[in-house]
């Protein structure tokens, strides 16, 4: 009988120390669920664009309305006229046409225009002249392109590349 009562105080006090180190790791974990945690900040995400620009759009834009002085000069318009009639849906061909100058004379007016225009961004460094004359080939290969550079509509080359930056909102 004695062994029966020692097991049965040892089970007792087994017992109760398990329930006190259970007590000990559960009531914190209680008490925490109960009060309200901060949130963590959700991450805002900013997309801006790309801003670096090629050199040569940069001259371009520079020196557009040079370029349309210029070309407006050579078919005897002025440069307001010139752009109402392009933005208006012309092209500069039919421009030149209307005004009785040939495509040859249209390059020739063109070429000289861009090359006369972009003469200060060669002399400054910003452009070479081969950098010029790929400016000038691509706008005789691709006349779309000059009608919508000279209309003061984008080229479509492409979209800005996002940038994409975490910071968390506040």
């Amino acid at each position: 009988m004695n062994k029966r009562v020692l097991f049965t105080i040892i089970g007792i006090l087994l017992l109760i120390f398990l329930l006190s180190i259970g007590a000990l790791f559960l009531i914190p974990t209680l008490t925490s669920a109960s009060q309200k945690t901060a949130a963590t900040p959700a991450p805002t995400i900013a997309v801006t664009a790309n801003k670096t620009v090629n050199p040569t759009t940069l001259a371009l834009r520079t020196n557009r309305s040079d370029i349309i002085n210029q070309i407006a000069q050579g078919l005897k318009l002025s440069p307001t006229q010139l752009t109402t009639d392009l933005q208006g849906g012309q092209t500069l061909t039919q421009i030149a046409s209307t005004q009785g100058v040939s495509s040859t004379q249209l390059q020739t007016i063109v070429s000289t225009a861009i090359q006369t225009s972009l003469q200060a961004s060669v002399t400054s460094g910003e452009l070479t002249q081969k950098q010029v004359q790929a400016i000038i080939k691509r706008f005789e290969k691709q006349p779309t392109q000059l009608d919508r550079f000279l209309a003061g509509r984008a080229i479509k080359k492409g979209t800005p590349t996002p940038t994409v930056s975490a910071t968390p909102a506040q």
